[in-house]
């Protein structure tokens, strides 16, 4: 049996021929006075650690994601072209790509180590890097920078990865879509969870928590952010995707056949037994030639599959910063707000 660890709740077994005909089931008697039947086979040390986060978190996720909608604009408003933060390079040790990759990380100008700061990740689209969303026509710099200065955000790491994750570290050169490459790129989940994230955690002075930890991305990283946001929500609270590429769930685009990281639609939701996010915002142009209607597409998928999020769509707006912008401007104004 996997050993358990119960913080702050009581833990009942009931035998087969007791309060249960079923054998190997658990109870859960949690300190608001409900009760939750687990099966020991599939009981980690984790799941009650994830029930309880639930039931003591204060922050009812179906408002912030309504004030979200209640906020959002179509298109980000012209606001001064300010820079935020100081822009360093480092490597760290991906084990699971087995060797030392490249991040790019952007800390407040007056970052002080005595302190604690929410981390936000931003990722970049194919055949990328730890540069691309620091372009200015990605406008991050300018969006943290304004938002911060009206109040509507709190000063934060922003983490650039490298999302490539294979053993050879060499992405392919030019635009050679295939599946073996897009499986390189969905081993980031790994990466980011073993690797990247508690390395940030180990170097910088981190706010941790689901509540301080976000997610977004543009393209193929909108893809991933959009994915790994939704499935780790015991990790990531705010869940952006700008642009947001194919492939989630199987499908054929122009460029070729994905077969899916989630085998089957009704199967794309939250996992079982994590908390609902406080936001997830994907955003798509209408005049996308690259994704076309996938953003809209991952929309319609989630809300079939009852997953509460926002749907922002941008008219006219293509395949760049002109879709990027806006999203970011919406999402960046609704992370790190709630307490």
């Amino acid at each position: 049996m996997k050993k358990v660890i119960l913080p702050i709740i009581t833990l009942f077994a009931c035998a087969a021929n007791t309060m249960a005909e079923e054998t190997n089931k658990m109870y859960l008697w949690m300190t608001n006075g409900t009760v939750v039947e687990y099966d020991i086979a599939e009981v980690d040390s984790l799941t009650f650690q994830k029930y309880e986060q639930q039931q003591q978190d204060d922050v009812n996720p179906k408002e912030t994601m309504q004030k979200l909608r209640d906020d959002l604009v179509e298109f980000a408003p012209s606001v001064p072209n300010n820079t935020y933060g100081q822009v360093k390079s480092y490597t760290y040790n991906s084990k699971s790509a087995g060797h030392e990759k490249n991040v790019r990380i952007m800390l407040p100008s007056n970052y002080d180590s005595s302190k604690k700061y929410p981390v936000l990740f931003v990722l970049h689209g194919i055949f990328g890097d730890e540069n691309s969303m620091l372009d200015d026509g990605m406008g991050v710099k300018k969006m943290i920078a304004n938002a911060i200065e009206e109040n509507k955000t709190k000063d934060m790491i922003v983490v650039f990865p490298q999302m490539y994750t294979s053993p050879t570290g060499n992405q392919p050169s030019g635009f050679s879509f295939d599946q073996q490459t897009m499986r390189y790129y969905d081993l980031f989940e790994r990466d980011l969870l073993d690797d990247l994230l508690p390395w940030v955690k180990e170097n910088f002075s981190v706010e941790e928590g689901r509540k301080n930890t976000a997610i977004t991305g543009f393209s193929l990283g909108g893809r991933e952010a959009l994915y790994i946001g939704t499935q780790n929500t015991d990790v990531f609270g705010f869940v952006g995707a700008a642009c947001p590429a194919p492939g989630i769930v199987p499908t054929q685009d122009q460029f070729m056949v994905h077969e899916g990281t989630i085998k089957n639609e009704a199967d794309f939701h939250l996992k079982e037994g994590n908390p609902e996010p406080y936001i997830i915002l994907i955003s798509g142009g209408t005049n996308d030639g690259t994704v076309g209607n996938y953003p809209e597409q991952y929309h319609n998928i989630l809300k079939k599959n009852n997953v509460d999020h926002v749907w922002h769509s941008i008219t006219g707006t293509g395949h760049d910063g002109s879709s990027v912008q806006p999203h970011l401007y919406n999402f960046i104004r609704h992370i790190f707000n709630v307490e």
